[in-house]
């Protein structure tokens, strides 16, 4: 399956080791949002679990004006007077000169203390939850009020109580505060300066860990699958036949059951994929394939939900990849098959495919043959290669095509764009938002290092949060950071300056000299200034 060039942009994550080696796990990022609290002999900050972010931060760094400004800032920690602890009333002239605000939740709106904090100099505001466990994932800016110009965030109540009774104590806490977004460029020309940001992740800790991925896509509608988007593309040769990149395929010796001798109903076989497939960012490599018409990434996938179903639906089974999901048979002749490309593609990623051969329904429909295809990127092509259209209205009604997370709160149905009147073949291109390619292992010991390629989907003002968790593989130690994604699609535009002087109110325009000018300069959308003729063009 291939993808326009312009759909993507292609992001590298390094892992690295951080000097300053802490007792256990310690995952580090150079471009992360939060605050934490800074330690004498130490690289790395004690950050804050959990830590939400504002709404406004988009604005501190996403901005023309403020495309080249730094993105962190540390200073000390310091509390309002004690009669206004919540922050909801003024504070005397500089009293958070240069300083960080610490101020607890309530009495009025985030927004409100933050704004408050900044009239008198302070250069970030954390505000402490006030109930237990803190819920806010985001600083939400309410309508009354204007944007602050500084960051703001919210940490747990147990941690701001800690440190203000530190702070009355009369200790000195120096705190690092980051609103450092991961910046993907689109259309971005070879004369710009500006290139996709790297991330650099490492293990400072002593102890090896797991990594794993998840998304929030935070401007996008309540409810509805969005991180993968479907469409209808030319229909490749079946994989083992021409299709599997540069026309090599490799046979998988793993779903012996589906061998053709049995006619088998409900019937799953668990296999392990040739790589790791990331399934709505969710690694997996155990799997089960289903005579029914599916293949199934739970690993505790039950017997007794080995039936027909619908995706979305609250039954198991959930973390679902459904070329045809309908209640099939796998009769006397056919087969199931799984094969991997003998080598990558052109932009190494991975694939293999699953073929199922000769199924039919259980009704006596058929017979059918499709395949599913599944990158190491995330994904997924389905080649409906032969169905019958004397069962296209049964099958428009009852067969399932699709994916579903391993959550089974949504699930992505693209049954309905398939031409069922027609026979076949038809493919259908499922692309995630974010496509990780993966070389090497997420299991990291110390100083190991992995390097992840990452494409994104161009859609239109979308923006959203990559969210980091590292696990100890021998204990129960957990900790998640965010790092914001910001779509960038680079344009030239004029920056016009203000009139200059010369014409007032009830003069005459037509009379000599009576004229006003202004200048305007040649600007790109990454921050630099272009010669006329670039926006001219």
């Amino acid at each position: 399956m291939d993808l326009h060039p312009c759909l993507l942009s292609i992001l590298a994550l390094v892992v690295l080791l951080s000097p300053g080696a802490a007792a256990g796990p310690g995952l580090g990022l150079d471009h992360w949002s939060g605050c934490g609290l800074l330690r004498s002999g130490s690289s790395e900050p004690e950050y804050f679990k959990p830590c939400a972010t504002g709404e406004w931060e988009v604005l501190l760094s996403d901005t023309f004006p403020r495309l080249h400004l730094p993105r962190n800032i540390s200073g000390e920690l310091k509390l309002p007077q004690s009669s206004n602890l919540m922050g909801c009333g003024a504070h005397p002239a500089n009293h958070f000169q240069g300083k960080i605000a610490l101020v607890s939740r309530g009495g009025c709106f985030f927004t409100l203390k933050v704004l408050l904090a900044e009239a008198v100099g302070a250069v970030a505001t954390i505000i402490y939850e006030n109930v237990d466990p803190q819920i806010t994932a985001i600083l939400a800016v309410p309508g009354p009020f204007m944007n602050p110009h500084i960051p703001g965030y919210m940490i747990s109540r147990p941690k701001g109580q800690e440190l203000t009774s530190r702070l009355q104590q009369g200790e000195t806490l120096q705190v690092l505060c980051s609103w450092k977004p991961l910046e993907v460029w689109y259309e971005l020309p070879a004369y710009s300066p500006e290139r996709n940001d790297s991330l650099q992740v490492y293990n400072y800790g002593d102890q090896d860990l797991s990594f794993d991925m998840d998304y929030v896509d935070t401007n996008v509608t309540y409810g509805a699958e969005t991180f993968y988007a479907a469409s209808l593309v030319p229909a490749p040769p079946p994989f083992a036949t021409g299709g599997a990149p540069g026309g090599q395929a490799l046979p998988l010796q793993t779903l012996n059951i589906f061998n053709a001798t049995t006619s088998l109903r409900n019937v799953a076989q668990q296999f392990s994929l040739p790589f790791e497939f990331p399934h709505y960012l969710d690694y997996k490599r155990q799997v089960h394939v289903s005579s029914n018409g599916l293949i199934v990434l739970d690993s505790t996938f039950p017997s007794s939900s080995n039936k027909a179903g619908t995706l979305g639906s609250e039954d198991s089974p959930s973390a679902i990849v459904a070329p045809l999901w309908d209640s099939l048979v796998c009769p006397v002749g056919a087969s199931i098959v799984a094969s991997v490309g003998a080598s990558a593609g052109d932009d190494g990623i991975p694939v293999m495919a699953v073929r199922f051969q000769g199924l039919s329904r259980d009704s006596g429909v058929g017979p059918m043959t499709f395949e599913a295809w599944l990158y190491g990127d995330g994904r997924v092509l389905f080649l409906l290669e032969d169905f019958p259209v004397t069962a296209a209205s049964t099958l428009a009604s009852s067969a399932q095509v699709g994916l579903e997370p391993g959550s089974g709160a949504l699930a992505l149905s693209v049954s309905s764009m398939v031409p069922w009147t027609s026979g076949g073949p038809v493919a259908v291109a499922l692309t995630p938002w974010v496509m990780p390619g993966l070389n090497g292992s997420r299991d990291l010991t110390p100083g190991q290092s992995v390097t992840l390629n990452f494409n994104f989907r161009l859609e239109t003002d979308r923006y959203g949060w990559l969210l980091f968790s590292e696990e100890a593989r021998a204990s129960n130690w957990h900790e998640r950071r965010s790092i914001r994604i910001t779509q960038r699609v680079f344009r030239h535009f004029w920056i016009l300056s203000g009139w200059d002087g010369g014409m007032h109110s009830g003069v005459c325009a037509n009379v000599a000299n009576y004229m006003r000018h202004r200048n305007r300069t040649c600007a790109g959308s990454d921050g630099q200034y272009y010669p006329d003729g670039f926006c001219r063009g």
